[in-house]
């Protein structure tokens, strides 16, 4: 982006909620970087459609929106993405179809565009009218004072009357803003467009959930997490769009993962930083990744979500408990201090988030040279060829560990003895086991 036509506090506040958002339905920053005339974000790559082109091809084929089913699932990864938002504080305030993407094999609808993101303090502090007009919510066209994260779910909900009609909510020009204002002050025109004929096909759990997101009160409007448990999101739970879910791919829990767990707390701490920056990076490059990476990817988002009931893009002791039970899988007693272990690296935060799920899934799974070398080449941030005390310093820089512990691994580690790490005992360190590791190390 040209530093020159970019607005800096923009760029600043997307990369701020981009790097603070790990979520399996939000878009993934790989990195970022700037130089005298650019700024640069390099994120995931998302291969499919955005729901409004989706939505265009299916109003094709029946003249009006999707088929309900469909725009269940969508509109439930949609909740997931702005509960994972507003979980971290975070109001996107500018949902459209548009910016939402339909990614991969398995159909995973991904939140993108975090230009106009927010983070609030409050429940109550943003004042500012930004966003799509199309979109914007009463209370921030009104412009009457301070609004919530209600302004993502009134937006969201004229996506998804979108979904069911095909139609713009607003049928009318935005050629004025006093227009607007009236037209939206005291609710009684989203009311006759609720109640139009142009919602006869939908069904009654359809139009109950559209009316409490389009609530013109923001006080009694339904928040993202009450939506996600509403009869017409729960009709679909599980499920995937277009039938993903039936493809070659397997998406039975993965029973091994306390077993796991328990290698990945056991491993040197390097080797934990690497399979965290692995789980961070994977998902970017799955076209170089080879298969089974790229199937361990895909179970390891479906156990992700599957076990996220809540959405929130973090894992709690009781959702993996309730999981585990109904999986038949014994529940180990030391599940809280091994859940406390894998999380954020010994955080004892109590719950783990998405790349530190996918980093004990990546354990024993074959990785390509190319990405285990771009691995080490993130590491290595001073470039010498060496992972040496300098990178183990900007590694280890808020985590709140040690670089200390870091040193102790390449002093275990280091064949050398020249007190770094070599690419070449960086690849031995990566492979895969199903053994200690270090019994491997020393082979």
């Amino acid at each position: 982006m040209p530093k020159s036509n970019t607005d800096v506090k923009e760029f600043e506040a997307e990369i701020r909620a981009l790097t603070a958002l790990d979520h399996p339905h939000i878009v993934k920053v790989v990195e970022y970087f700037e130089d005298k005339e650019d700024f640069y974000i390099v994120q995931e790559f998302c291969s499919g459609q955005d729901v409004c082109e989706y939505l265009m091809q299916a109003a094709d084929k029946s003249g009006r929106g999707v088929p309900q089913q469909d725009a269940s699932i969508i509109l439930r990864q949609c909740l997931k993405a702005v509960i994972g938002c507003h979980s971290r504080g975070f109001v996107h305030r500018d949902l459209k179809p548009d910016n939402f993407m339909i990614d991969g094999t398995d159909r995973t609808v991904k939140l993108i565009d975090f230009g106009f993101a927010s983070r609030l303090q409050s429940q109550a502090e943003a004042d500012e009218v930004v966003g799509t007009p199309d979109y914007l919510p009463p209370e921030m066209v009104h412009h009457k004072g301070h609004y919530s994260g209600a302004v993502d779910i009134w937006s969201l909900g004229v996506v998804f009357w979108m979904l069911l009609t095909n139609e713009m909510l607003l049928d009318f020009e935005l050629d004025s803003v006093q227009k607007w204002r009236d037209k939206l002050k005291d609710g009684s025109y989203i009311k006759s467009r609720l109640s139009s004929t142009t919602l006869a096909h939908a069904s009654p759990d359809a139009r109950d959930l559209l009316q409490k997101m389009l609530e013109v009160n923001p006080s009694n409007r339904i928040s993202a997490k009450e939506a996600l448990t509403h009869p017409f999101i729960e009709a679909h739970w599980g499920e995937d769009l277009d039938g993903a879910k039936h493809s070659n791919l397997k998406w039975d829990f993965d029973r091994g993962i306390i077993d796991k767990m328990r290698r990945f707390v056991a491993a040197p701490v390097i080797k934990k930083m690497a399979l965290l920056c692995l789980a961070h990076i994977a998902p970017a490059s799955e076209s170089v990744g080879g298969a089974e990476l790229s199937e361990r990817l895909l179970v390891g988002r479906h156990l992700f979500r599957t076990v996220d009931a809540d959405g929130d893009g973090t894992v709690t002791l009781a959702e993996l408990t309730r999981v585990l039970r109904q999986e038949n899988i014994d529940i180990p007693a030391d599940l809280p201090e091994l859940l406390d272990l894998c999380s954020g690296m010994g955080s004892g935060s109590g719950s783990v988030h998405f790349c530190d799920v996918m980093a004990c899934l990546l354990i024993d799974t074959h990785c390509p040279e190319a990405l285990i070398h771009e691995v080490f080449r993130s590491i290595d941030a001073n470039d010498s060829g060496v992972i040496d005390i300098g990178d183990l310093q900007q590694l280890f820089a808020g985590t709140g560990l040690s670089y200390q512990d870091g040193i102790a691994s390449i002093q275990e580690l280091d064949h050398a003895g020249k007190g770094t790490l070599t690419y070449h005992d960086f690849c031995t360190l990566m492979r895969p086991c199903s053994k200690s590791w270090w019994e491997v190390f020393k082979r």
